[in-house]
């Protein structure tokens, strides 16, 4: 019968021992979390091919070295906003331009983006996976003429982020393909960018991104 009474305490004991442990874990959970992210990466370019005056030329356009930061709040239900900034700078070589050839130089991205994250967050476990889908500007300039171009963008892609819900500090990979609409018709089929005017087969400009990151975890 004491042998009995002992196990009745010990297990009454072990119970408030368990609330004691959940209850802080619940509160935990039921909150969010701000994640800061410093990222560098590979940015993936692609080469444009307008036409000009009829005659057809190519603006090669080199991968680059990409970083940034994002900052985004994480809501356990599966959901997260986040705002990004990223900056890449490419070689730009023009081939078969009609007339003086401007040569050789570099182009500068500045991105802005908005994005809208679906998350698995809500299960609770130390990796968090992700679809990204997000909008925002690209700041353009290049040493090859001194206008600029800010242009709309869009982007969407896979993630995941390895952060144990006690940690602060995590990891991060990401991989993003981004468009950006270079086409302000000015009339006449004519398409005006920072590198000239000139008509497009397509006003898309693909590009692409593939980064890993630190994070950093704010409650």
């Amino acid at each position: 019968m004491r042998k009995a009474e002992s196990w009745t305490r010990v297990a009454a004991v072990a119970a408030v021992m368990a609330v004691g442990f959940v209850r802080p874990a619940a509160a935990q959970y039921s909150q969010g979390r701000t994640l800061l992210t410093v990222f560098g990466g590979w940015f993936i370019a692609s080469d444009v091919s307008p036409l000009y005056q009829s005659s057809a030329f190519t603006v090669d356009v080199g991968d680059a070295f990409e970083y940034g930061g994002r900052l985004g709040y994480f809501w356990k239900n599966g959901f997260a906003v986040e705002g990004s900034y990223a900056r890449a700078s490419s070689t730009v070589n023009i081939r078969n331009f009609p007339g003086t050839n401007p040569g050789s130089g570099t182009a500068n991205f500045n991105i802005w983006n908005l994005d809208f994250l679906f998350t698995t967050e809500r299960y609770r476990k130390p990796v968090i996976g992700y679809f990204a889908l997000g909008a925002g500007a690209a700041y353009m300039t290049s040493n090859l003429t001194t206008q600029t171009s800010t242009r709309f963008t869009y982007d969407f892609g896979l993630g995941a982020i390895f952060l144990p819900p006690k940690n602060r500090v995590g990891f991060r990979v990401d991989a993003r393909y981004r468009g950006i609409d270079l086409a302000t018709t000015t009339g006449g089929g004519t398409v005006c960018d920072f590198w000239g005017c000139y008509s497009y087969a397509s006003s898309n400009y693909s590009t692409g991104e593939i980064t890993g990151a630190i994070v950093f975890a704010f409650r």
